[in-house]
């Protein structure tokens, strides 16, 4: 079953699909004088769409797993980004998604799709992919790295360069030029979330010209390197749906983020409760992702308490409370 065919800039021409009988999915190389060879075989992979860089490189958007793979000119496959999918039966016979999907930049394994069904690469190696879950065109940037600080806290970029003396230091963000910084090291104290984005640094270095003039003699380029900014999490809205006779509704929500310390919130209103009706209780809250939710009844989690709303049905007396 072929689903994806590309083409490289010598004419190679390169198909994926997967096999009939065995179910694994192959990726075939055709040379321009039609000789047939298999370039990589998989039995994890499924290629909803493939492209080729200048180098030879595969990469492939696949929509089951969530992945973007890698495959060398040497057939060595190796995932680039996505953490991959992990599905389970639930009680109903059905396959469920359990994790690894989502909607999260990051590097690597560190990042999540949902359902990346096309995927393109453009001359500088960066990758495109049309990641259909989420709506989202998302770019794979070419040599880079990401790193993250939290709010408030300092990041120092450094870099180490060889070469004659003098050596000069330019560093950017977002391709506009730190001025203060001239050095081997860039130093961002009191991080804002205005200092997320890409940082590179050029150097060069100077030579004396014959009419005495210093003249650049050389000059390099560091890759990029994302910084994102974590940010706590905020409580913007807490608010409860009710249906019923009155009372006194109470709760109490504890949302955690990366690497904080949970925020409590409390609330209560006065609404209409009565035995046998339905409430639900939602939260919203600002941050980083991935943001996870934790609701009590008093001193006792919630059970299956885990998303932004928690809905109680056919409510008793036993869940009365905070």
């Amino acid at each position: 079953i072929v689903r994806a065919v590309a083409v490289d800039d010598s004419g190679n021409i390169y198909v994926a699909g997967t096999e009939d009988e065995t179910f694994e999915e192959k990726i075939l190389k055709i040379t321009p004088d039609g000789v047939v060879t298999t370039l990589a075989v998989s039995d994890t992979m499924f290629s909803s769409d493939i492209t080729v860089d200048g180098s030879g490189n595969i990469y492939v958007a696949d929509s089951m797993n969530n992945k973007i793979w890698k495959i060398t000119p040497d057939g060595e496959v190796t995932t680039l980004a996505g953490s991959g999918t992990v599905f389970d039966i639930n009680a109903d016979g059905e396959l469920v998604v359990v994790s690894g999907q989502g909607s999260v930049d990051g590097s690597g394994v560190d990042s999540r799709f949902n359902e990346p069904t096309g995927i393109g690469v453009d001359g500088s190696g960066n990758i495109y992919v049309a990641d259909t879950g989420n709506h989202k065109i998302r770019k794979i940037i070419a040599g880079s790295a990401t790193v993250s600080a939290n709010l408030g806290d300092s990041f120092t970029f450094e870099v180490v360069a060889s070469g004659d003396a003098p050596i000069i230091y330019e560093w950017y963000h977002d391709g506009a030029v730190v001025g203060e910084a001239t050095g081997s090291s860039l130093i961002l104290s009191e991080l804002e979330v205005t200092d997320s984005g890409d940082y590179h640094v050029v150097v060069s270095n100077e030579i004396m010209a014959k009419s005495g003039d210093m003249v650049q003699f050389g000059i390099e380029t560091s890759d990029t390197v994302t910084l994102e900014v974590l940010l706590p999490p905020e409580i913007t809205q807490i608010a409860s749906s009710m249906e019923g006779g009155p009372n006194q509704l109470s709760a109490t929500a504890e949302v955690t983020g990366d690497e904080e310390e949970p925020t409590i919130y409390t609330w209560s209103e006065d609404g209409v409760l009565l035995q046998g009706d339905n409430v639900e209780l939602t939260v919203t809250v600002t941050g980083t992702e991935p943001i996870t939710y934790e609701w009590y009844h008093g001193e006792e989690l919630v059970e299956g308490g885990t998303e932004s709303t928690l809905r109680l049905t056919d409510v008793q007396g036993v869940d009365s409370g905070d």
